[in-house]
């Protein structure tokens, strides 16, 4: 700033505008926390709370700026026109950045600067034209900031000075901005003295630079801290450590700056230090404070710099220095800071990349389809848990390479290897669904359906290439379709033949009728027999239609009482007419189960016994009951006619009747229905030669209804 004759200090004061708070620097007050006095108060006298409002922070920030520039106008050096440091330029623009109201607080600056400026000697045409380049190169610099920053805090962002980029272009902006000021400084000064050198332009630029970059850092950096705290650096260096280092940089700039020597770039190594293991807010706390003693320490004349004669000299050199300090603080703290975050980053995405491998793993783990990744020489490098318990079962227990397992076509003929589905996806690209035969080790055989498909190239194999072999076990399916198939073959046969006796017994019916000498009494008894075979056909298709809702329909469990007069038993023992028939069983023989199905099973076992009786005996049927834990055991015997040796097993099949069945019409369905039905309810079935070797037992399990005791929920 301009140097006129000495003055007195003296401060002026801004009147804070109205309008929207932007940010507030200031803590909340703690709740519950009082004003004034606690107790003695006056009955009546309203207690007046203060609160800390934007008007208080504008004129803080006002006061401060006063004091700034009165602190700037005493270090103008002797015998020169300038200052050696204007800290009012820094906090000039942080103002602005802050504050939402532009005019006010250029106004208030504007003041303030004419102010003491013509307090402290300033002719007028100095003041006003000092006045007119500072506030010029503070409203620049915030406008170019807010264009080229626009992440930085006050410019519509969150962020203060944490990466070079970030660095370099404030760096600009604050150099363009005050350029613009020094032409206008020492345009003033060229109007006021008619002379102006070079060194009076480079000392303006040197002392507004450089507190614009100090205490425009170290504000800015603050300011971030207050309203959103950085995230600590890693690893988390030690308080000691802060305070050895802040003991010796005060050791070091005190031999420094107290002994007349040349060592003042020795400081230098100190400004890395912290800013390599601290934050960047530390590491600019640091410069700016050891910067401002040296600019101290030189106005009062000690240090290197006070051994230059020329005070300009001295003056630009004392700037470089600590522009030199404060630049190495932040750079080495923005390259850390750059550091942190792109290890950050780095951690994050490794974090996400780990944690979706983990859930694609859970994912191939809980898929009962088999995932096999293979590369090109046949070597297993993925593989899911449904796809090894399947290979650790063969009898290469799970081997590591597909070569080594044997697999069969449909046919059960082997298939080459080269026809293996890995193989053929790395040659063909993609594999459609085909059923191929995969061998055990107990002897037994699983059928799976296995698609494969080329991976892309960069997989980790040896050469690059893989395949995903996927597979589902369908022997179940394949098993239950052969079934299915069976069952059509037989149902179509049997239905045949009743079908081709009613067409039969109806074609010779027409053909009496339609006679020279038609004889309604042998049509009408050709009609009777075609009648029964529609019976007999009706009976079958009732029968499968049993065997259906057996296999397939819901079961509704419920307590079902067996035993005594009114159980199931002997209500269809009366139903179905059976003449003689004993049920034995304890009253506790309660059956949990479906009771359509289960009434179906019985109705089937006492309905054979009444069919196929003996002609040497009347028939007797006997029912026993017994309930073993949560199981009741069942055994219906009769006296009939009784299942011949070696078909005790082949009677339950559907359309299978026992050679002793003779002549006696029935659908070779009704025994097949009762094995469905007890596999249904989680029991077993078998028949066996009856007592004495005469007639047939069957026997069977049926869960048993365990009420729950009294005084226990049954929930």
């Amino acid at each position: 700033m301009v140097r006129a004759g000495r003055a007195g200090p003296s401060s002026s004061r801004g009147r804070g505008p109205d309008g929207p708070a932007r940010r507030r620097l200031r803590p909340a007050r703690r709740p519950g926390r009082r004003h004034g006095r606690r107790h003695g108060r006056r009955p009546g006298r309203p207690v007046i709370r203060a609160r800390w409002t934007e008007r208080h922070t504008f004129a803080a920030v006002a006061l401060a700026y006063a004091l700034a520039t009165i602190l700037g106008r005493a270090t103008v050096l002797p015998g020169e026109h300038v200052s050696l440091a204007w800290p009012a330029a820094g906090i000039g623009v942080l103002w602005l950045m802050y504050s939402a109201q532009w005019g006010a607080a250029l106004t208030v600056q504007a003041v303030e600067l004419a102010l003491v400026l013509l307090a402290t000697g300033a002719t007028p045409l100095l003041a006003v034209s000092g006045t007119l380049a500072m506030t010029i190169q503070s409203a620049l610099v915030v406008i170019l900031i807010r264009r080229w920053i626009p992440e930085a805090l006050g410019a519509g962002g969150t962020q203060s000075i944490h990466s070079l980029p970030v660095l370099a272009r404030g760096t600009m902006t604050v150099a363009i901005g005050c350029l613009v000021g020094a032409a206008i400084g020492t345009t003033g000064l060229w109007l006021e003295t008619g002379a102006v050198t070079w060194r009076d332009g480079l000392l303006w630029f040197g002392q507004q630079f450089g507190s614009i970059m100090l205490v425009g850092s170290v504000g800015h950096l603050t300011w971030e801290r207050l309203v959103q705290p950085h995230a600590a650096r890693r690893p988390a260096s030690s308080r000691s450590e802060l305070a050895l280092l802040w003991l010796a940089s005060g050791l070091v700039y005190g031999v420094v700056f107290l002994l007349p020597l040349p060592l003042a770039y020795a400081a230098i190594p100190l400004s890395i230090w912290c800013g390599v293991r601290f934050s960047t807010y530390a590491a600019a706390v640091h410069a700016g404070t050891f910067g401002g003693v040296a600019l101290a320490l030189t106005l009062a004349g000690r240090g290197p710099f006070s051994l230059i004669q020329d005070p300009a000299t001295a003056a630009l050199l004392t700037q470089a220095f600590v522009l030199v300090a404060l630049f190495t603080a932040l750079v080495v703290g923005t390259v850390c800071d750059q550091r942190e975050d792109v290890l950050a980053r780095l951690t994050s995405s490794e974090a996400t990349a780990a944690a979706r491998a983990r859930l694609l793993a859970a994912m191939t783990e809980a898929m009962t389809e088999g995932l096999v990744v293979v590369d090109a020489t046949g070597q297993v490098v993925t593989i899911n848990g449904a796809a090894r318990r399947l290979l650790e079962r063969t009898s290469m227990h799970g081997s590591g390479n597909t070569a080594a397992y044997q697999l069969l076509r449909a046919d059960g003929s082997p298939l080459p290897r080269d026809e293996h589905p890995s193989r053929r996806a790395l040659a063909e690209g993609d594999v459609a669904p085909h059923d191929v035969v995969v061998p055990l080790e107990n002897g037994r055989q699983r059928v799976v359906s296995v698609r494969a498909t080329s991976l892309p190239e960069g997989t980790e194999s040896a050469d690059g290439r893989a395949a995903l072999v996927v597979y589902r076990d369908v022997t179940s399916e394949r098993a239950e379709a052969r079934r299915l198939a069976e069952f059509a073959e037989v149902t179509a046969h049997e239905l045949r033949s009743p079908l081709t006796t009613v067409r039969g017994w109806v074609s010779l019916a027409s053909q009496e009728l339609s006679g020279d000498v038609p004889s309604v009494a042998q049509a009408r008894d050709l009609l009777g027999k075609a009648l029964t075979g529609v019976v007999r056909l009706g009976d079958l298709l009732d029968g499968m239609l049993d065997q259906a809702l057996a296999e397939g329909g819901e079961l509704d469990l419920e307590p079902l009482e067996m035993a005594g007069p009114a159980g199931l038993i002997a209500d269809l023992g009366e139903l179905l007419a059976v003449p003689d028939i004993t049920v034995r069983g304890p009253e506790g023989a309660i059956v949990l189960g479906d009771e359509w199905s289960v009434r179906q099973l019985f109705a089937n076992l006492l309905g054979n016994s009444v069919k196929y009786v003996s002609p040497d005996r009347p028939l007797r049927v006997d029912v026993d009951l017994e309930v073993r834990g949560r199981r009741v055991l069942v055994g219906v015997t009769d006296n009939g006619r009784g299942i011949p040796e070696g078909e005790h097993e082949s009677v339950f099949d559907r359309f299978s009747r026992a050679d002793s069945a003779g002549s006696t019409v029935g659908t070779g369905i009704g025994l097949s229905i009762c094995r469905l039905v007890v596999e249904r309810h989680g029991g077993t079935i078998r028949s066996s030669v009856g007592q004495g070797g005469v007639g047939t037992t069957f026997t069977f399990d049926l869960p048993a209804y365990l009420p729950a005791p009294a005084g226990v929920s049954a929930g």
